[in-house]
């Protein structure tokens, strides 16, 4: 987003917040698809779940 300010015309006319919210959003749906949760994690959780 630092380059995003030095940029004019068009798209570029937007707020950087918009963008970087944008951006954000698609890496953390990419980061959370690609990652595995550990297999710990996983049994803790399921664990819990059933306790309820």
């Amino acid at each position: 987003m630092v380059f995003w300010k030095h940029l004019s015309g068009g798209i570029f006319e937007l707020y950087e917040i918009l963008p970087g919210f944008v951006f954000a959003v698609i890496a953390g749906v990419i980061v959370s698809k690609d990652s595995q949760p550990d297999e710990d994690i996983t049994a803790e959780f399921e664990q819990f779940k059933f306790s309820l």
